[in-house]
């Protein structure tokens, strides 16, 4: 089935699944994981990194979030994306970048995007290519006050500490599991 909108201005609406290469989160993960962020969403600045179906940027875009950057490679991915946020009516708050997660950030000034921090930074690859150095490059990218939220297989183990980074929370669901990093103090 495909992955609904929870909360919010486009609460209960489908979205548009490309017909291969993702894997959206479960709606009972997207529920455990916005209880636990509730409070930060309201007019966050959030990068969406592997975005899919773009389920977790146009949540936080639904429950007031100012703007929602997407980043992913595939083709059918953005295309996706843009008709889920046409379709929410919130195609006017989110920039949409098809580009590889690595190149995005190891080129970010070259894909014109309004700022530099965000608030929220979701990264959720495909469990097969989860790497640590993607959560350590994004933290360049994290509002001192912010927090990444990194979705990996069960199995997989992460620091906890990486870079200037330190792992604050991290909850299991099933096989999928959340690790949350904030900027050290």
């Amino acid at each position: 089935m495909n992955p609904r909108i929870i909360s919010g201005s486009a609460k209960g609406q489908r979205l548009v699944v490309p017909v291969r290469g993702t894997r959206p989160m479960t709606d009972r993960v997207k529920s455990a994981l916005f209880s636990i962020i509730q409070t930060l969403v309201q007019d966050s600045e959030v990068l969406d990194l592997f975005a899919g179906t773009g389920a977790l940027g146009i949540e936080c875009l639904s429950r007031g979030a100012k703007s929602v950057v997407f980043v992913d490679k595939s083709k059918e991915a953005i295309r996706s994306i843009n008709d889920n946020l046409r379709k929410t009516g919130l195609d006017s708050l989110g920039k949409v970048a098809k580009a590889s997660v690595s190149r995005f950030l190891d080129e970010y000034e070259t894909f014109d995007m309004p700022l530099f921090k965000y608030d929220i930074i979701f990264i959720t690859p495909p469990h097969d290519k989860f790497k640590e150095k993607t959560i350590l490059k994004a933290g360049d990218f994290l509002q001192k006050d912010g927090v990444i939220v990194a979705e990996l297989p069960e199995t997989r183990q992460t620091g906890e500490t990486i870079g200037m980074l330190e792992k604050v929370d991290e909850r299991v669901y099933g096989i999928t599991k959340l690790c949350f990093f904030k900027i050290k103090e």
